[in-house]
């Protein structure tokens, strides 16, 4: 049984829907400044919300709250009503500490210390 809705009130229901989507989730994406909310994510991907991620492509940052879960690259692969779909070219854990520039254990690494 499909009912009309005037088109005010079908916009206001659109808008109502995607805040509650919003406030669902905890993943955050950040490239940046710009932060933008995770609606869904699997494995190799993710989704946003077309309208937040418009131009959105390239390193970007993955929080859950204020935690970060890991660091990656990420391309639009498709698009399904108001939702982008993004896929990880690549997605690594974060680092608590940089990275050496030496092997660990070799005595030759350093030789001025």
């Amino acid at each position: 049984m499909a009912e009309v809705f005037p088109a005010d009130l079908s916009d206001r229901l659109l808008r109502e829907r995607r805040e509650a989507r919003r406030a669902a989730g905890r993943l955050r994406l950040r490239d940046g400044e710009v932060e933008v909310p995770v609606i869904r994510s699997w494995s190799g991907g993710l989704a946003l919300s077309t309208e937040d991620c418009a131009g959105l492509r390239g390193k970007v940052a993955l929080y859950d709250g204020e935690d970060c879960v890991g660091h990656g690259l990420i391309v639009a692969v498709g698009q399904e009503g108001d939702v982008t779909q993004f896929a990880f070219k690549r997605l690594a854990p974060p680092q608590d500490a940089p990275p050496r520039d030496y092997a660990p254990g070799d005595d030759d690494a350093m030789p001025g210390l």
